[in-house]
């Protein structure tokens, strides 16, 4: 019997994680960072920096074939930090997960695969988070808007593609008040100068509560519901790029009436909106607004396009017209699935096929 080469149990270890690294280095990104959660071996080689820098410089890595909507959803138990898990929303299983927030975050929006979490707790940091990799990064609040401080705050996060930059945004609202002094202060990433009040005030607020639609990031442009007279009728529009911004507002046959909720969403690269009035459920496509928009309160209407109408028959009207029944709503650009959700009850539409309900 010949004398074999001893490999000791380290060594082995090495050469499978080594064989591992580079099987999972040929994957595309979406694939990547479902690893995460297959175990902490992968887990492991998927967050390693040295495996992040490899990934991100393959010619071969690829986003992935069109985009996904995703939920995210937050792990709240008594006396332990909060767990934020990210799911397609096609599968039970978790894409990432976002581990050791503190109690008072809650998630703002996402963009380009990053979510902004942010506290209504006074001076606490706002967190851009990479779920994949679980880093996260601390950004200081900007400075408060007067002594008094009787405002209250929303934050979006937006991509402009011409220049590369990500920018943070903080709407600032008067508490009970539409007015029209509210403020919007910029921070862009990496470019040290800090927090910077935009010169110029927007008309409407956003709706205040609970259940407030986040902003909305689409090609280039942040969007936010607002209101007017009480009614969620405007849609504000930030060019990430200029930190112009404009205010429009919704199809004319809705301007007029008291809309319950008014959700924005992506539509094959588009803003569309979800309206429901009564039991009508309308959803609308904004036409593109071009390069410009223009620092004040725009009127007029642009052509919105109606895209689906339905009718709400199987809830009572009571229900429906609940100001704080929640609802939002989504569509899956893999599938083709348009959904709304209202209390406890789900819609789908099958933009390919037809209508169903779940």
């Amino acid at each position: 019997m010949g004398c074999g080469q001893v490999i000791d149990e380290t060594t082995m270890e090495s050469v499978a994680e080594e064989i591992l690294r580079e099987i999972l280095l040929s994957l595309p990104t979406r694939d990547a960072a479902r690893c995460c959660c297959v175990s902490r071996l992968w887990c492991g080689v998927v967050t390693d920096p040295t495996f992040r820098a490899l990934h991100a410089r393959a010619r071969h890595v690829v986003a992935g074939a069109g985009t996904e909507a995703l939920l995210v959803s937050e792990i709240r138990d008594p006396g332990k930090s909060v767990e934020v898990r990210v799911y397609n929303i096609n599968s039970p299983k978790p894409i990432c997960r976002v581990l050791g927030l503190a109690d008072g975050y809650q998630r703002a929006n996402a963009c380009n695969g990053f979510l902004l979490l942010a506290s209504g707790v006074k001076n606490w940091p706002v967190l851009v988070s990479n779920p994949v990799t679980s880093e996260k990064l601390e950004v200081p609040p900007p400075p408060k808007i007067n002594f008094i401080d009787d405002y209250w705050h929303m934050y979006g996060m937006g991509f402009s593609p011409a220049v590369h930059e990500f920018k943070l945004f903080r709407f600032s609202f008067p508490f009970g008040s539409e007015e029209d002094n509210n403020h919007l202060d910029v921070y862009t990433l990496g470019d040290g100068r800090g927090w910077r009040r935009h010169p110029i005030l927007f008309p409407y607020a956003a709706v205040n509560g609970l259940h407030s639609p986040p902003p909305v990031f689409v090609d280039g442009k942040l969007y936010l519901v607002v209101q007017r007279h009480r009614s969620p009728n405007r849609i504000l529009v930030i060019d990430v790029a200029s930190e112009a911004h404009c205010t429009y507002r919704v199809p004319y046959q809705h301007t007029t009436s008291q809309a319950i909720a008014v959700h924005a969403s992506e539509m094959h690269g588009r803003l569309w909106i979800a309206i429901r009035d009564g039991r009508e459920l309308d959803f609308w496509i904004m036409p593109p607004l071009g390069p410009h928009l223009h620092d004040q309160d725009d009127d007029r209407l642009p052509h919105w396009e109606l895209r689906y109408n339905f009718y709400i028959d199987d809830m009572d009207i009571h229900e429906i017209n609940k100001r704080n029944q929640p609802s939002t709503a989504w569509f899956s650009e893999g599938d083709g699935m348009l959904c709304y959700r209202l209390g406890d009850h789900l819609y789908k539409y099958d933009t390919n096929k037809n209508k169903n309900k779940a």
